[in-house]
């Protein structure tokens, strides 16, 4: 790995607590353009100029130096965070559920029961919108569930999205480290959202290409355990459970990650992060990001080679 990431640079860019933050959707976007033929990046393109937002939000702010297409194709990963907020004509896009599934993790010691799956939930629904691209009779609902496909496949891969931590101090759960604090550089932050920053804030061409080059490089330290990862986790559930295996593996410590309750007014009693815990972090999204990569354009290909 070429630039580890210290924790002042990860409280620096941890902001978000949704999901990857912009750039790590656009990077997984760009590892999955870089995948496809162009005559499979102009089908793609030829459905989202369908999209009600194309104009509005897919090819709004476009550098100079991205061509059209190129961009479009980044910020469909982008779309389902947008959506968030705004007006409601906006916002009625907008599913929450569809995100996350909440695997449960019970911390030693806890006498917890957490709940079963939930009916709506980002295993389920990858495979549902990616249905609707090939099936929808109505182009434009082809052209949203499209950019779900796009987003999902991101979310997936970042394991927080696949775990959620129990105790008896949190019996309804952290929801992804949503509601678990640690500290970094003598700041308490949300476990989550330092986990959504860990690839970086800036969308320039020559920010997203450098991480896309940097996480290439890191990949052929580990070539053939990545491609058999690969090649063994095909769908969406077994993502999910690669994701679940990392959050707690990495994520949480094996388990023995101390965190504390966070709340707007945490500040007090909040632990250090264990020693190295941000560079293992770190690493462990750039290859998340090449594997959503990877599996995205697969996705892509499979729904334009059925219709």
């Amino acid at each position: 790995m070429t630039r580890c990431l210290t924790l002042a640079a990860v409280f620096l860019i941890a902001t978000s607590a949704s999901a990857w933050n912009d750039k790590g959707h656009m990077v997984v976007a760009r590892l999955a353009w870089k995948e496809l033929t162009a005559e499979e990046r102009a089908k793609v393109i030829d459905l989202l100029k369908s999209h009600p937002h194309y104009q509005e939000f897919l090819t709004a702010k476009r550098p100079d130096n991205i061509p059209e297409d190129e961009w479009a194709f980044m910020k469909a990963g982008t779309w389902a965070d947008w959506i968030r907020g705004g007006p409601p004509a906006r916002q009625k896009f907008h599913r929450g559920p569809w995100h996350y599934v909440n695997i449960p993790f019970v911390v030693e010691g806890s006498k917890v029961k957490p709940p079963g799956e939930a009916d709506e939930n980002i295993i389920k629904q990858i495979d549902l919108s990616k249905k609707e691209v090939v099936n929808a009779t109505n182009r434009e609902d082809r052209a949203v569930h499209l950019t779900w496909v796009f987003h999902l496949i991101g979310d997936i891969h970042q394991p927080l999205h696949n775990i959620t931590r129990f105790s008896d101090e949190l019996p309804e759960g952290d929801r992804g480290g949503n509601d678990s604090a640690i500290l970094l550089d003598g700041k308490p932050v949300r476990l989550h959202g330092m986990w959504d920053g860990l690839i970086g804030n800036e969308v320039s061409l020559s920010s997203i290409g450098g991480t896309v080059e940097e996480i290439e490089q890191l990949i052929k330290k580990d070539a053939k355990a990545t491609a058999a990862e690969l090649e063994k986790n095909t769908t969406p559930r077994s993502w999910s459970e690669e994701g679940h295996a990392l959050g707690l593996r990495v994520g949480y410590a094996d388990g023995k990650l101390v965190v504390a309750k966070f709340t707007e007014k945490t500040a007090d009693g909040v632990p250090d992060a264990p020693e190295g815990y941000a560079k293992a972090a770190g690493e462990t999204a750039r290859y998340q990001a090449y594997k959503g990569g990877k599996r995205l354009a697969a996705a892509l290909r499979e729904m334009i080679g059925k219709n």
